[in-house]
């Protein structure tokens, strides 16, 4: 009787289909053409194969989506190096567990953009103890600019492109592809940061997660990745869709290769975090293990 019982549970989890069973992973996204893999999985459903149901939740401001991480209303994120260690100073357990986006020489993830014409104000505009202007200050060291311009916080990224194509302000960092954008709209692009040690965009995760899911989160991210990348013109529809970006922007732009299969190195988390005790937002060293999931890469 009960070797029937079994029988019978056998079958039947075998015709529940997978989506029922799969463990839900809240992701939460920012307004970035870095959230592209994450809204492909609609269509490609690689995490769903991998057994999880993943769960797109857009935020339209960091502190929205910090918010919900901190009350565990979302189990990862799109972040930076900079916002991931203010969680983990807040004595949140998070991880970097993937990098999604770094500098390259034709791919920038932040450009200083100057006004339109040669006789803007001498200004910056940025927002201040973010990667905005971390990634302004060693810019400005790489060019031999530091103290050149005035920093001028403005923390509204809508508000930084209008002031800047207005000459309100003679210079502002701006991410890309918005970067692009302001240079179809007569802005200039001075300086990138192709060189900068922790520019990077990464996919956070709670480190207090089950280690095996948490790595089949990170499988499945991969393959997505590696998916995404084959068909990225097949996905700008739907980015530019969920972004709400300028739709004379879609045929200008050309979406970089999405990064697989790696984590920010130590001397790039150590360069950010050398910035921050500058700034007066970091007391203490805090080791590289606090914040990238060291088996990120496969169990050691």
């Amino acid at each position: 009787m009960k070797r029937c019982a079994f029988v019978i549970i056998v079958i039947t989890l075998a015709l529940v289909p997978l989506g029922l069973l799969a463990k839900d992973f809240r992701i939460g996204l920012m307004p970035a053409k870095e959230s592209l893999p994450f809204y492909a999985e609609e269509k490609l459903q690689i995490f769903k194969r991998h057994g999880i149901n993943l769960i797109t939740v857009p935020f339209r401001s960091a502190l929205e989506r910090d918010s919900a991480f901190e009350a565990g209303r979302i189990d990862g994120a799109i972040n930076d190096i900079v916002g991931t260690t203010l969680l983990a100073r807040s004595g949140r357990n998070v991880k970097i567990v993937r990098a999604i986006a770094k500098p390259g020489r034709r791919s920038p993830v932040f450009s200083v953009m100057a006004t339109p014409g040669d006789n803007g104000p001498s200004d910056i505009a940025l927002s201040c103890n973010t990667v905005i202007e971390y990634v302004t200050d060693r810019i400005m060291e790489k060019e031999g600019r530091v103290g050149a311009m005035k920093k001028v916080e403005i923390k509204s990224v809508p508000m930084r492109m209008q002031l800047l194509l207005d000459g309100k302000v003679g210079y502002a960092t701006i991410a890309e592809p918005l970067a692009t954008y302001m240079e179809m709209k007569g802005a200039r692009r001075v300086y990138t940061d192709e060189g900068v040690k922790g520019s990077h965009v990464v996919f956070v995760a709670r480190g207090d997660l089950d280690g095996k899911f948490l790595r089949n989160v990170i499988k499945a991210y991969d393959d997505l990745c590696t998916e995404t990348n084959k068909r990225k013109e097949e996905f700008k529809d739907i980015l530019w869709k969920k972004l709400s970006l300028p739709a004379e922007l879609k045929s200008g732009y050309h979406v970089p290769d999405l990064i697989t299969g790696e984590t920010p190195k130590r001397e790039e988390v150590e360069d950010v975090h050398a910035w921050m005790r500058v700034k007066g937002l970091l007391k203490d060293k805090m080791g590289y293990e606090r914040i990238v999931y060291e088996q990120a890469n496969g169990p050691r």
